[in-house]
């Protein structure tokens, strides 16, 4: 490329020695995932597909650094024989292109060719166009492949940690309608007289998709198994049936199955109901065992909340199904009636009020 001169060499020089580095990172993850064998890459949720669309992207990238060698390495002989085939190169010139890692490369592996005369200038042409034609296909079927894959997360991450919240990460989000029930039982505001129509339900938390926020279900698309947040889980740590990976997993199938239902024509958008939720996905066993710590949307590399959907789904079997595990029933009853976790007759504000006596 004699009109970008040394810019041609520098670029080319630093994308082999990117790509060498890349393949050290990428054979290190293929050993980790599938000889390490690393707990967090072997759980429940990783079973079949998730397992082989990882192992899929790893071999693609170990494909594509095969491809640029190919390609460099069969040009360097190509050159230092003095056989025109790159543009700009004269019949007869001879040179070397001193790109970082072909130049020493492409003699070492294709060399031996050059003793073959036209026998192996024709072999290193078509090694060359096989490297030029193999990494450009190889580019546009992952990125083709990119929408179906857990590696979505790569055009994801940048918008999802963009509309991250603000707000501290252990902070819930208030349900409005249960927050202004309670100041109006502590005297805040006043009760209003509108009464609510008969024939509609209060509806808390969420049963499928469409309850979850547009924020919820990018982070299931963003995801990328990563698994970071399973293996800081204290609940799965302790043989818990809660992962909150597969949560945010079951999240982006349940609203694949939805998406693909809509476009299918066979149900619509605004009263959609094909006899399926969010609970056919994920138990109500997963959702109970949340101690809510927080620690998996500490770990999480794009700023992804598991918490979040998980008490949206809790919220609804809690307070629109009236159901919930029997050992926090009773845990409900003294809120209910004493504004306390704790069984006990007295009033939560006794011990302040008996102080102040004893204080006169």
């Amino acid at each position: 490329m004699p009109t970008l001169g040394g810019l041609y060499t520098f670029t080319i020089s630093m994308i082999e020695i990117l790509s060498i580095l890349a393949f050290v990172g990428t054979v290190i993850f293929l050993a980790r995932r599938n000889l390490l064998k690393l707990p967090r890459f072997h759980k429940a949720e990783m079973g079949g597909w998730p397992t082989l669309d990882a192992n899929l992207i790893l071999l693609g990238e170990l494909s594509l650094i095969f491809f640029i060698f190919c390609m460099n390495g069969a040009d360097e002989v190509l050159y230092n024989n003095g056989w025109a085939h790159a543009h700009g190169v004269h019949e007869g010139e001879v040179g070397s292109y001193g790109f970082a890692i072909s130049q020493y490369v492409g003699p070492l592996l294709f060399g031996w060719l050059a003793n073959f005369e036209s026998f192996g200038e024709w072999l290193l042409v078509l090694i060359e166009r096989f490297g030029w034609w193999g990494h450009i296909l190889t580019v546009l079927a992952f990125l083709a492949y990119l929408p179906f894959s857990k590696h979505l997360h790569i055009l994801l991450a940048f918008p999802n940690t963009y509309f991250a919240p603000l707000k501290s990460r252990g902070e819930m989000e208030n349900m409005p309608a249960v927050m202004d029930e309670v100041k109006m039982m502590m005297g805040l505001t006043e009760m209003s007289n509108e009464a609510p129509p008969e024939d509609e339900l209060p509806e808390f938390g969420a049963k499928d998709v469409f309850g979850l926020s547009w924020k919820n279900i990018l982070d299931a698309y963003t995801c990328t198994e990563c698994g970071r947040c399973t293996s800081v889980c204290p609940a799965n740590e302790t043989g818990k049936k809660l992962s909150p990976r597969k949560i945010m997993m079951d999240i982006r199938d349940r609203a694949e199955e939805v998406g693909n239902n809509i476009d299918s024509g066979e149900y619509h958008q605004h009263n959609y109901d094909d006899g399926k939720s969010l609970f056919d996905y994920i138990s109500k066993e997963e959702i109970h065992a949340c101690t809510t710590c927080n620690a998996c949307v500490e770990a999480c590399p794009v700023l992804i909340s598991p918490l979040e959907p998980i008490l949206k789904l809790r919220r609804y079997e809690i307070l629109t199904e009236s159901a919930g595990p029997s050992d926090w029933v009773p845990m409900f009853t003294s809120m209910e009636n004493g504004g306390s976790p704790w069984t006990v007759m007295d009033a939560r504000d006794k011990w302040a009020t008996d102080a102040l006596e004893n204080d006169k």
